[in-house]
């Protein structure tokens, strides 16, 4: 308890700190990586996918993994204080804890503490039908337990405004923030018919303080890539498949001395997962390839597999430093970013906040 405490605490000051900084002339926007493992299994040390970016007094979720709700509390943000959602795509580990995000809206719709403006959610088909469920649920049980808490019976109309994008470009355009979705390649493996509703999305962020790319989960080719070009950060996803490779392979020899059937399946669970791994995935190397040749000053890696449970992340760094020259953070849960640019220089920086709470000295590899 006194750990989550003095986490808490040292978001809270960090958030306090760089509201002062971009009341100077630095323009300065703040990324907090609240959940930084990939699915589908849930790990102790790693929440799943979920950041998010306050830009001036705003704040924008980006996904919203198993787990993010806590995650949010833990960096001092509640529910009501959210202006955005952005989804990428509609598995578990980046969007089923939005149940929990819309419930704790309508509790802020109500009390003294109450937020009237709609929190606008974005994502893709199927997250309108997602949010209705989640409101039916969230007003399932007996009403009048919100009366004992509140004084009054939660009413969700003109709580959400709710957009589900259907073609790449911009889908918001803001005071200090356009965000711009290009459908990427995560579901490229899919039959064509399961195409048309299935969608994914990468967010290019356009902000003073300078351009954020959220990759989500993608593979490393596509016109997608076109949004990393001069990107100065990208917050992405790193595979490491010669880790998932080994671990497989091990998995297969050991079942071969107990049953060949069950060696042969595991044999093509490999090659099903490394496919997937390799073309709805980025690989750690074909990041840094991407990433060089996009000209992006600064990469967060994220979404670390269970791979990474039992190998590090330091394999991940180094797959993606083959090719990239830029810098390089490996995020955990809770770290805290501040991408600031001078009006002098007019150029980028990101480093990590000041009392970032759990940070460490991996930075910049």
């Amino acid at each position: 308890m006194l750990k989550k405490a003095i986490i808490a605490a040292a978001i809270a000051t960090s958030l306090a700190s760089s509201t002062v900084a971009a009341q100077e002339d630095t323009a300065t926007v703040e990324i907090v990586t609240l959940g930084t493992g990939g699915g589908p299994t849930l790990r102790a040390n790693r929440s799943q996918a979920a950041s998010l970016v306050r830009v001036g007094e705003a704040y924008y979720l980006m996904d919203a993994g198993i787990g993010t709700s806590r995650q949010m509390t833990l960096a001092g943000v509640q529910a009501q204080m959210l202006n955005a959602v952005f989804i990428t795509h509609n598995h578990a580990d980046h969007s089923q804890d939005l149940v929990n995000i819309v419930g704790a809206r309508l509790l802020a719709r109500m009390g003294e503490a109450r937020r009237e403006e709609p929190l606008a959610i974005y994502g893709p088909p199927g997250i309108r039908a997602m949010v209705d469920e989640a409101v039916a649920y969230a007003l399932a049980g007996p009403l009048e337990n919100f009366q004992l808490f509140t004084g009054e019976i939660p009413d969700p109309a003109g709580t959400f405004e709710v957009y589900e994008i259907s073609t790449d470009g911009v889908i918001l355009d803001t005071d200090g923030l356009t965000v711009e979705a290009i459908e990427n390649s995560h579901y490229q493996l899919l039959p064509a018919n399961q195409r048309e509703t299935q969608k994914s999305y990468s967010y290019r962020l356009q902000t003073d303080a300078g351009v954020i790319v959220f990759t989500g989960d993608t593979g490393p080719d596509g016109a997608w890539t076109e949004i990393l070009r001069n990107a100065d950060v990208v917050v992405a996803e790193s595979s490491n498949v010669e880790a998932i490779r080994a671990m497989m392979a091990r998995a297969a020899s050991v079942s071969a001395d107990v049953d060949p059937v069950i060696a042969n399946a595991n044999q093509a669970r490999l090659e099903l997962l490394i496919n997937h791994s390799t073309r709805q995935h980025i690989p750690a190397d074909q990041l840094g390839e991407l990433a060089q040749g996009m000209g992006v000053r600064a990469l967060i890696l994220n979404h670390f597999g269970p791979e990474t449970d039992i190998v590090g992340t330091d394999q991940n760094v180094a797959q993606v430093r083959r090719a990239y020259l830029g810098q390089i953070e490996v995020s955990e849960d809770l770290a805290q970013y501040c991408l600031r640019r001078s009006p002098t220089e007019g150029i980028s920086t990101l480093t990590t906040c000041p009392s970032s709470a759990g940070s460490d000295d991996r930075g910049n590899q």
